[in-house]
């Protein structure tokens, strides 16, 4: 075929996190069928830097969800010495695309057009092929693009070639995946349950990553009050998406709630967790004073968006922990 263009979406529900994004971009690509079961996994944020607040952002350890066999993968590592033969490596991509496969890389963005690195800054990022055009000679590749949203766009079979052998590594990496057809997506309330028991107590059972190096769920998350007060004291701009993440995770919470009350897969009346709401929409008010404080840089913004996650972490404490004791399994 002369143009494929797998199915993809560009507003999943979670955007802020490209381990999700990019599953979520194709599985929610005919729909929410997904919700449900999204629901039941999607639950968890972690922080990396004990001294320097290095990362805040949604966790995982079964990336594309390959041990629930939602995805099938497969990760081809090459030398580079094969890029030679671009050719070779087109035809294989479009292949794969063909098959219905997806196929993400780790590419230096300097050479990916529509990247705020292009052509700027030496870059690696990840991008996802999900289609082709022999005639114009171009990938349709998905990742953030230079708007800062989660997208798609074009790069000539040239450009993508260079940019895969101007990585950093030695090799490059084809990680190759695509849907399980056979997998029927349900809410499930005892994962659901344990996730969120893990996420309240800021447990890592889940996720198997090192607590010398991370704080886990509810503990990454009162710790950007400390990532707040180290931002202010070296004069830095905060990183705007860590308010994102903040914010997205706490909207994804509250449609959780809102479909096991429909669902009746938790007890009580919905007013016992209306609360929630109110949490969402501090989360949303810190993202706006995120953007304030990089502008203006005053130290009253500083405290109110501390203020703000000081209520969050108390409401989600006591809103969470009735939710998972009247959880029906």
């Amino acid at each position: 075929m002369d143009k494929i263009i797998n199915k993809i979406t560009f507003e999943p529900p979670i955007k802020g996190y490209l381990g999700y994004a990019f599953p979520l971009s194709i599985l929610f690509a005919e729909g929410d069928s997904f919700l449900p079961w999204m629901y039941s996994n999607h639950n968890y944020i972690m922080m990396y830097g004990k001294k320097d607040f290095s990362l805040f952002n949604q966790s995982d350890n079964d990336w594309m969800h390959g041990n629930e066999r939602v995805f099938k993968k497969h990760t081809v590592v090459l030398p580079k010495y094969i890029l030679k033969r671009n050719d070779i490596v087109n035809d294989l991509i479009m292949g794969l695309v063909e098959k219905n496969y997806y196929i993400i890389t780790k590419s230096d963005e300097y050479y990916i057009p529509g990247r705020r690195s292009y052509m700027n800054r030496h870059f690696d990022h990840e991008n996802m092929v999900y289609g082709f055009d022999k005639t114009k000679k171009i990938f349709n590749i998905a990742s953030y693009t230079d708007k800062g949203y989660f997208g798609g766009t074009e790069i000539s079979f040239e450009d993508y070639i260079t940019a895969l052998n101007e990585n950093e590594y030695d090799d490059f990496t084809l990680n190759i995946v695509s849907r399980y057809s056979e997998f029927k997506p349900k809410f499930n309330a005892e994962r659901c349950k344990t996730l969120l028991s893990y996420y309240l107590s800021g447990c890592d059972k889940e996720f198997d990553l090192n607590n010398v190096d991370y704080y886990h769920g509810i503990d990454a998350q009162k710790n950007l009050y400390y990532y707040l007060e180290y931002v202010k004291d070296n004069n830095m701009d905060i990183d705007i998406r860590y308010f994102y993440y903040l914010w997205e995770h706490k909207k994804i919470m509250l449609d959780r709630i809102n479909y096991m009350l429909d669902n009746g897969y938790v007890s009580g009346s919905r007013d016992e967790y209306a609360e929630y709401y109110d949490v969402v929409k501090k989360a949303e008010i810190i993202k706006g004073l995120n953007l304030k404080y990089n502008i203006i840089k005053r130290e009253t913004t500083i405290k109110n968006m501390q203020e703000l996650i000081h209520y969050i972490v108390g409401a989600e404490e006591r809103i969470l922990s009735k939710l998972i004791k009247n959880i029906i399994q």
